[in-house]
């Protein structure tokens, strides 16, 4: 991964291979970062999508594998119970330019990934919400 500081939080271009939720992770963890938010493009070939099912409080995975551009990706990091969280959801796109879309467990890069950080120096920790099923923002 390369890095470039700015501003405002940092510039990150992962490569081939890397994948980018626990690269984000331990970013986060070594830079000593509050809170940040984030937006990625670029491509993977292996990914993995979820959907939030309110009624049932579970996720439905998904897996995909071949080459897919990341045609918008937007999260950000927050804790819960100290531990960095990424929060992520893309959408991809397939050589006939179909879209899939969702929540990201999963992603490693194809060609590239870059990553256009703002961080914060506020913490935001997450707190689960049993209605919900979630861990949210304690705002």
């Amino acid at each position: 991964m390369y890095i470039r500081k700015t501003e405002h939080g940092y510039l990150l271009r992962l490569v081939t291979g890397e994948e980018l939720v626990s690269k984000l992770m331990g970013f986060f963890i070594e830079q000593k970062l509050q809170s940040a938010t984030f937006t990625a493009i670029g491509a993977t070939t292996e990914i993995t999508l979820g959907f939030y099912s309110l009624t049932k409080k579970e996720y439905h995975w998904k897996e995909f594998s071949g080459e897919f551009e990341i045609a918008s990706g937007v999260g950000n990091i927050s804790t819960f119970e100290g531990k960095p969280v990424v929060h992520m959801h893309t959408s991809i796109s397939d050589e006939e330019m179909k879209a899939f879309g969702g929540h990201v467990k999963k992603l490693v890069v194809g060609a590239t990934c870059e990553v256009v950080m703002t961080t914060y120096i506020e913490a935001l920790e997450r707190k689960a919400d049993a209605a919900v099923g979630l861990n949210l923002w304690g705002l």
